[in-house]
């Protein structure tokens, strides 16, 4: 029984190999373009009146593990949760390649050598909202 076996499927494999090759062969003739465009159409006179529609509202959904309290950019609690959801909403303006940063959306990084930054000392009384060394906000202690 295996010996018929053998010849039947080498005549599958051969008769699919002869159909795939006669398939693929190009056509003899002329090709037929497939559109042909008439010379003396007459353009249309009555077009429809263009009518302006709503702009589709447009929402973001962000899922996370839990909400901040608030999302303005400079309140410091909760800044590691708060972190990834301000960064898809706000654009950041500075970007850091090679050690340098890069302006993004200003027209350049304020630096004291060009004038664009100055340091200014003030005065400030203790309860007043502060940036402490680490450069988070915090309230100003006596």
């Amino acid at each position: 029984m295996k010996i018929l076996k053998k010849p039947l499927s080498l005549k599958i494999f051969l008769s699919s190999v002869l159909f795939i090759m006669t398939a693929c062969q190009p056509q003899a003739g002329n090709p037929t373009p497939g559109l042909t465009i008439p010379v003396d159409t007459a353009t249309p006179t009555d077009q429809p009146q263009i009518t302006p529609t709503l702009a589709p509202l447009k929402s973001l959904t962000i899922c996370t593990a839990a909400l901040p309290e608030n999302l303005f950019p400079y309140h410091a609690t909760e800044m590691d949760n708060k972190g990834n959801i301000l960064s898809l909403i706000y654009e950041t303006p500075f970007v850091e390649t090679n050690g340098e940063l890069d302006s993004v959306i200003l027209e350049g990084v304020p630096n004291q050598s060009n004038g664009t930054l100055t340091l200014m000392p003030v005065s400030v009384q203790p309860g007043q909202t502060v940036v402490d060394a680490k450069g988070q906000l915090a309230v100003l202690k006596a």
